[in-house]
């Protein structure tokens, strides 16, 4: 049977590899390696080193004996940290390179999505509030284009949230798990059931499906805490 973590960190400071032979050992087969940010950064450069580092990772979480897919983005909370170097517009376009930058791996087929895009999880100023919104649809609508997965950081994941998110256009439709990502298939056996669910659910709006997935209690693709993973058609 397959075991699969769907939301991994690691750090290049941290156990690395050990760490994912711990989870070996307990039983684990399959994870999702989703990239981190290691340290701020401002500058375009430093945050392709830093994703190179989350690729590197993957490649001796591979080493020590277990399944890995990839998804890498620039964390919206970065945005914030931007906007202590740049002005609005000039943080928004460093950060939307960024995002371009990850779109351009999966293309390459290095990564299988992208994560984590999203809103910070704690307040801010209302017009960095709406900017952060912003770049989380212009980044969809750009990984949309290339059928890219993506994992979301939100402030919950609760059926309110997850309705305030489903009314921009470019979330609509999102939910149809896997379809176009196989390597991100191969990690959930429910991926069918998902798929399903979600294609028949995601016209209507999405308060019932999240309300149903809490219920049932599914979690491999569905809506986790403070993170919902989306895979796109």
């Amino acid at each position: 049977m397959e075991i699969t973590d769907n939301h991994f960190h690691l750090d290049p400071f941290g156990k690395k590899e050990l760490a994912v032979k711990e989870f070996l050992r307990a039983g684990g087969t399959r994870l999702v390696l989703v990239h981190k940010p290691y340290a701020s950064w401002k500058k375009i450069e430093s945050f392709k080193e830093q994703v190179e580092t989350t690729i590197k990772l993957s490649k001796r979480a591979r080493e020590a004996g277990a399944k890995v897919a990839v998804v890498a983005a620039p964390h919206p909370v970065q945005f914030v940290k931007l906007l202590e170097h740049y002005d609005n517009n000039h943080a928004s376009d460093i950060y939307l390179e960024a995002v371009d930058y990850c779109i351009n791996l999966v293309e390459e087929k290095v990564t299988v999505g992208l994560g984590e895009l999203g809103r910070p999880h704690f307040d801010v100023d209302s017009s960095i509030w709406e900017s952060a919104n912003s770049l989380l649809s212009e980044s969809l609508r750009r990984a949309k284009e290339v059928e890219a997965a993506v994992v979301l950081h939100t402030e919950s994941g609760t059926p309110e949230v997850m309705a305030d998110l489903s009314k921009d256009p470019n979330y609509k439709g999102w939910l149809k798990l896997y379809e176009k990502n196989p390597e991100a298939a191969m990690m959930n056996e429910k991926a069918e059931e998902y798929l399903r669910f979600y294609n028949k659910k995601a016209e209507g709006g999405l308060m019932e499906a999240t309300e149903r997935l809490r219920r049932q209690g599914l979690r491999g693709g569905g809506f986790m805490s403070k993170r919902a993973m989306m895979y796109g058609k």
